[in-house]
C-alpha cells in the first residue's frame, strides 16, 4: 500500500508494511482519499499544533520530526477485522471513516462500527466506520 508520508516538512509517497488488525482494529482496503487543509497546516505547524494539543492533556499529536501519514478523510472496503473485534459489518462493505474526537466513554452510533479507541487523559481518538 502506498501512502503520503510528511517528515520534517516534506512530502514522501512510500510503500507501507504489510498490515496486520490487532485487537480492537479493522482493516481496509482503501478506495479513495482526500488530504484536507488540515492535513496541509500539520506539513508546517504539526509541532506547533503538538505543543498547543499537549497543554490541554492531548498528547497524540504527531511532532515534525515524526513520520505522519496524510490522508485521514478517505472510504474503503472492510478487508478483515482483529482479535475480539466486533464484526459488526460484512467483508466488502463499503465504508466511510469518520475520526472522532471527545470526552465521553460512549457512542451509539446505529450501523456503524468504532475501532481503534486510544484514552489520553479525558479525550479519546476513535474511527466511526459507517457504511456508504
Amino acid at each position: 500500500m502506498k501512502s503520503l508520508v510528511c517528515h520534517n516538512a516534506e512530502l514522501k509517497l512510500e510503500d507501507s508494511l504489510q498490515l496486520v488488525p490487532a485487537k480492537g482494529q479493522v482493516l481496509l482496503e482503501v478506495v479513495r482519499c482526500g488530504i484536507c487543509g488540515s492535513d496541509l497546516h500539520m506539513q508546517h505547524h504539526c509541532d506547533h499544533m503538538h505543543d498547543l494539543a499537549a497543554r490541554v492533556g492531548f498528547n497524540g499529536v504527531a511532532k515534525s520530526s515524526d513520520k505522519l501519514v496524510f490522508g485521514h478523510e478517505f472510504c474503503g472496503k472492510v478487508l478483515d477485522y482483529g482479535p475480539k473485534t466486533r464484526r459488526k459489518l460484512k467483508a466488502d462493505t463499503l465504508v466511510c471513516a469518520m475520526p472522532l474526537l471527545g470526552c465521553v466513554d460512549t457512542f451509539s452510533l446505529k450501523n456503524s462500527e468504532v475501532v481503534k479507541s486510544n484514552r489520553q487523559t479525558q479525550f479519546y481518538y476513535s474511527l466511526c466506520l459507517v457504511p456508504c
